[in-house]
């Protein structure tokens, strides 16, 4: 199926053969007779015509001219042979990489070679003429080659609208068609699109944003901490699944428990469900929020509680919300001779009045070291125990110390050491403590963060009237426990409606964000 132009310019192109051999600037000469309009601002596109033609068997290459230039003949006429020929010219500079751009989508090396020549030589009889424009777009040249080299039907040179039309069936129709369709079976059957109207799956999910959701979920039960959606009366929800079937769940603290034992968030999960609480800069003046300097040997230190303002950042989580499990960074500069120290605590308010739970991270001339240490009343109640250490310190100068303590997991880091491990800690609020060590060390900035807390809302599995462990709430065996990551503003299996969500109403994993374009990705 080939257009109109088509038709004029390869009968003309046999017609100027018929006289004798001709190299690629007589037949391009032939072809703007033949197809004006079509040559005005594509002429570049005559290669792959001739290319066409050559594949064919129509057209013969016989030999060089006298200017190097590769000889057509018509195929049935004499052979000719050289015409005296000299080397073939070399172009230099942006017309020869334009023509190896070209040619390049020809297989064959030496077709290749011939077709680089015959367009490097049209684009120089353009620049002299100062019609260069009219060669048209490098890349829709070597589109065109492409499919006349791989044998794909192809429109080259439009001559009329119907032309236009032809070139857009063969050329864009067919994945045009492909794509429509894989759009609306994705859309329909397999890959649904779901706009978010709430706040309830803040942080992960923002009001507005859209998502994809996979829906192969028959036959089985999604994976724990998936995002998944859900038909209730008409409406789909979109939740995470937290407990699975016949599990016995609680929430105590912010935390969640299956069959009595912490639930222990995946790395990518928890990284996910992370929200910022505050940061601080230390120059002159002592931050907001942190205790007055406390002057010892060789350094200064300042201690944060987390009953003050900056541990309440969410005001929807109330004042009953005090920071248990988060995440503390520590930048500054370690001089040649001295350290720096992180140091997080649980207990009472963060504070040290009843029993605390201390954890030091402290980098000097030493190395790196992590200690912890029971006390009461501010005395110790056993001898400090050494976690981890490493006897070679990081390089003077810029260094960043990271403690957490979220799910029963402790972890520490500094430059490229790094440990965690299961630490049972009092169920009581997080204290942090800065320091610096010996001279030439200095805190510069400190940032707290804080892990998602499923809030004490609604009757299923929450603590009401009594102890939480007698109030654990037994998911039934063919539905599955979801919740929302804003715990505050999000009706979801804590409340008897709508409870355990029926396996069977599960519409399927959301696993992509489409929209906004600036968040687009995987949803975690």
């Amino acid at each position: 199926m080939s257009g109109q132009g088509d038709d004029k310019a390869e009968r003309m192109v046999e017609r100027t053969l018929a006289r004798g051999p001709a190299d690629v600037l007589a037949l391009v000469e032939a072809v703007r007779t033949a197809v004006p309009q079509a040559a005005e601002s594509r002429e570049g596109c005559v290669h792959a015509l001739l290319h066409r033609l050559v594949k064919d068997g129509r057209v013969v290459v016989d030999g060089r001219s006298r200017d190097g230039l590769p000889l057509y003949r018509a195929a049935g006429t004499p052979a000719q042979g050289d015409m005296g020929a000299s080397e073939p010219p070399v172009a230099q500079g942006k017309r020869a990489q334009a023509a190896a751009r070209i040619a390049s989508a020809v297989r064959d090396p030496a077709a290749r070679g011939r077709i680089q020549a015959d367009i490097a030589a049209h684009l120089g009889a353009l620049d002299e003429a100062g019609h260069g424009q009219r060669f048209g777009a490098v890349r829709a040249v070597r589109h065109l080659l492409h499919r006349v080299d791989r044998g794909r039907p192809t429109v080259v040179l439009t001559a009329t609208g119907g032309d236009t039309v032809r070139r857009i069936l063969l050329h864009e129709g067919p994945w045009l068609l492909g794509a429509t369709l894989l759009f609306f079976v994705l859309k329909l059957f397999i890959v649904p699109i779901y706009h978010i109207p709430s706040k309830s799956m803040l942080p992960t999910l923002q009001v507005d944003d859209r998502v994809a959701v996979f829906l192969p979920n028959i036959g089985g039960v999604p994976e724990r901490w998936s995002i998944v959606t859900y038909d209730k009366g008409g409406t789909t929800y979109v939740k995470r699944l937290v407990g699975l079937p016949g599990e016995e769940i609680a929430i105590l603290h912010g935390d969640v428990f299956i069959d009595g034992k912490l639930l222990v968030k995946p790395d990518e999960v928890r990284e996910a469900l992370r929200s910022h609480v505050g940061a601080w800069e230390f120059g002159k003046d002592t931050p907001r929020g942190w205790g007055q300097p406390v002057e010892r040997a060789g350094g200064r230190s300042w201690t944060w509680r987390s009953g003050g303002f900056a541990a309440h950042p969410p005001s929807e989580l109330g004042n009953s919300y005090v920071l248990r499990d988060g995440y503390a960074r520590l930048r500054g500069e370690r001089g040649e001779r001295g350290g720096l120290v992180l140091e997080l605590r649980r207990g009472p308010g963060g504070s040290a009045e009843g029993e605390v739970l201390t954890w030091t991270l402290e980098v000097g001339l030493q190395g790196i070291v992590l200690r912890e240490e029971r006390s009461k009343d501010e005395e110790l109640l056993a001898p400090p125990e050494v976690l981890a250490s490493r006897q070679a310190p990081p390089s003077a100068g810029p260094l960043e110390l990271r403690l957490s303590y979220v799910d029963g997991v402790l972890r520490a880091a500094c430059a490229d050491w790094s440990w965690q491990g299961g630490r049972a800690a009092p169920d009581a609020a997080l204290g942090l403590t800065v320091g610096e060590r010996g001279p030439g060390s200095r805190v510069l900035d400190v940032a707290v963060d804080r892990d998602l807390h499923y809030a004490h809302l609604g009757t299923q599995g929450v603590p009401h009237g009594g102890h939480p462990a007698r109030n654990a709430h037994r998911i039934s065996k063919q539905g599955v426990f979801c919740m929302g990551d804003n715990t505050t503003d999000s009706r979801d299996s804590r409340y008897r409606d709508p409870g355990d969500i029926p396996v069977d109403d599960l519409i399927g994993r959301v696993r992509v964000r489409i929209w906004p374009v600036s968040r687009w990705g995987l949803v975690r």
